[in-house]
């Protein structure tokens, strides 16, 4: 195994733990996980929802997507480790064959690569739109121009990365020349 697996390998692990951790959180303790997340909010600066609209939901609107958090993080955790104890185990050569091409991807996996793509140029095109709605969601006055500028940035950096994404994905689903 190289140091680029073992690297890729740590990223998928950390991040799918992360996903176990939020959607944990989200799903069985949304109340404590709300006041983390306005406490980071304080500490970086970024623009804060009115006393008036936070209120402690308990309800599906946390804790459903907290669910898909958890379950999503769990499956991409299985996924990687299933691939590691493969990656580990040793190869016989009399018994095991190597592919030598890719199978032929179906059409849903070329729509699934497409979605990410389309996402980001979505969100880069769509920035200041973007930028403006979620600039109001303090006490219904403007945020400051640091944090809008702040949030440009997060957001076309979103977009770079789906795009990004996306782009790898199909990629990897086109034939090997």
């Amino acid at each position: 195994m190289t140091s680029h697996q073992i690297s890729g390998y740590i990223i998928i692990f950390s991040g799918s733990l992360l996903f176990i951790f939020v959607g944990s959180m989200l799903c069985f303790a949304p109340v404590k996980f709300s006041e983390f997340m306005r406490w980071w909010a304080k500490q970086i600066q970024f623009p804060q929802r009115s006393s008036y609209d936070v209120v402690y939901e308990t309800s599906l609107r946390k804790r459903l997507p907290g669910l898909f958090l958890l379950c999503f993080g769990g499956l991409l955790l299985f996924i990687t480790s299933r691939s590691l104890i493969r990656e580990m185990q040793p190869l016989n050569l009399t018994t095991h064959t190597l592919p030598l091409e890719r199978q032929n991807p179906s059409w849903v996996q070329y729509v699934s690569s497409l979605f990410p793509i389309a996402f980001g140029i979505f969100i880069l095109i769509r920035t200041d739109a973007i930028v403006d709605k979620f600039s109001h969601v303090s006490s219904g006055h403007p945020a400051h121009a640091d944090g809008l500028t702040q949030m440009r940035r997060l957001f076309k950096v979103i977009g770079f990365a789906a795009v990004i994404a996306g782009l790898y994905a199909f990629t990897r689903l086109l034939p090997m020349p």
